[in-house]
This record gives C-alpha cells, structure tokens and sequence, in this order.
C-alpha cells in the first residue's frame, strides 16, 4: 500500500469518528430535550391539579366567609334595632323623670311616692344606658369581625389569581418547551422515533376541521395531541361548492383535543363551521 493509501484511510478513520460523535451529539440533545419537555409537562399537570384544588378550597371558604359576614350583618342590624330601641325608652324613661321632677317641685304633695318612682325612673334610665353601652360594644365587635371576614376574603381571592397566573406561566413554558423539542427534532432531520413514546406528529400532515365561528375567533380540532402550537398559522379552505381558499388562522390557545385561534384574509367573513384546516 502506497503512502498516499494509507494517508486516505487514516482521513478515512478520522471522518468516521468525528461523524459518530456528531451522531452521538445530536441522540444526547434530542433525548436531554425530550425529558426536559415531559419533565416540564408533568409540572404544568401537577400545578394545574394544585390549582384547581386551592381554587375549589379558596371558592368553599369564601363562601363561607360570605355567609359568616351576612350572619353577622344580621346579628349587627337586629342589634341595632334593639340599641335604638332601648335609646327610646331611654329618651322616654328622661321625659318620665323629668316630668316627675317637674311635678314635685311645683306641687310638693306625695313627696315620698314621687321620690321613690323618681329613684325607680332613674335605676331605670341606668339600665338602659348600660344595655345601650353593651349594645354598643357588640355593634362594634362585630364591625370588626366583618372587617377581617372582607380581609379574609381579599386574601383568597389574590391567592386564587396567583394561582391562575402561575399555571398559566407554566402552561406557556410548556408550550416553549414543545417548540423548542420541535425544532430540534427538525434539526435532527426528519421525525425519528421518541425515546419512550410514540412517533411524533408530523406538522405538514396536519389536517383539521372548523367546529365553530365566534367573531374573529374559531375552534378547530384537533389540538396539541396532533402537533398544532400556540403562533401556528393554519390555512382555512373548503370544497363545496368549489375548493376555494378563504384565508388563515392563527393559533392562540391549545388543549390537547382543540385549539383557538384569530381569523384573518379577505374571505375571513366567510368562514364557518365544517371548513377545513391544513398546515400545507
């Protein structure tokens, strides 16, 4: 073997190895995407889950804290009634020994009888007063207690849209997630079995249907499960009575099963449930 020969098959060797690392390169990268994509989806599964459970637990308890303050309000309005009540016949009990005072000072007669209903008019007017005063001090316990019940409930309600906020942070990661691993799966060439799961969707497959048309909104199906990613733009055709192209739509919002997206072109208007969705 020529010197030249040899050259040729130690350039040979070398290619092949830096090929198999490349090989062994973009295999690692796929698979670390891969797990990172489902590691992500399981944590948006479980938030979701917390959320719905503290969503469901914040609703019972603001309910409940609803009804506690109505009782209260209740209890505070009767107690009220009764307070301006006994300031009634407080007011009447003053008028009564003011009276009595009147009589005997310009009369004289049946000073001892006078002074003892004057004594019993005013042992009166000083139980009303304290009965007032008591009164008064429940009013005000139970303007604090509705004052922390509407705390309480301010409480909730701001933990009720973190948590609304938090799932939807994580399902957009998600989502980023999903585009990401679709790009690299792209890169890699062309779609190769997931380590661990099925064969991927391919996206210039895609076909769907309109299921509904809300102004510039519509649903289509199907969803994620089928490879359709919020940012999507999908055109919008049908086949009766002629195929014709009627414009496109953008997707905004996916579930596994459907997704929504805004509608846009000059035959937008003319889209309507039935027509048909393709990425080609």
């Amino acid at each position: 073997m020529t010197v030249i020969g040899k050259i040729l098959v130690f350039v040979n060797l070398v290619f092949s190895i830096i090929t198999a690392g490349l090989i062994v390169m973009v295999y690692t990268t796929r698979v670390n995407w891969y797990k990172a994509y489902n590691d992500q989806k399981a944590a948006a599964a479980v938030a979701q889950n917390n959320v719905a459970v503290a969503e469901a637990n914040c609703s019972d308890e603001i309910k409940k804290r609803d009804a506690q303050y109505q009782q209260l309000k209740a209890e505070r309005d009767r107690a009220s009634g009764e307070a301006r009540s006994l300031q009634d016949q407080l007011r009447k009990a003053q008028d009564d020994y003011a009276a009595l005072q009147k009589v005997s000072s310009g009369t004289g007669q049946n000073i001892a009888d006078l002074t003892k209903e004057l004594d019993r008019r005013k042992n009166e007017v000083e139980t009303l007063r304290k009965q007032v005063d008591d009164r008064d001090k429940r009013i005000a316990e139970i303007d604090s207690q509705m004052a922390r019940l509407r705390d309480e409930a301010v409480q909730y309600r701001i933990q009720w849209e973190q948590g609304k906020e938090k799932i939807n942070l994580l399902q957009r990661e998600v989502e980023r997630m999903s585009r990401e691993s679709e790009r690299v799966r792209q890169q890699g060439g062309g779609a190769a079995p997931t380590p661990g799961g099925p064969i991927a969707p391919r996206v210039e497959d895609l076909q769907g249907t309109i299921q509904r048309v809300d102004g510039d909104l519509a649903t289509m199906t199907p969803g994620s499960d089928a490879g359709v990613a919020v940012g999507m733009k999908l055109r919008v055709f049908h086949l009766q009575p002629k195929a014709e192209f009627l414009g496109e739509l953008t997707i905004l919002n996916v579930t596994p099963t459907q997704a929504v997206g805004r509608l846009s072109g000059p035959l937008a208007r003319r889209i309507k449930a039935g027509d048909q969705v393709d990425a080609r």
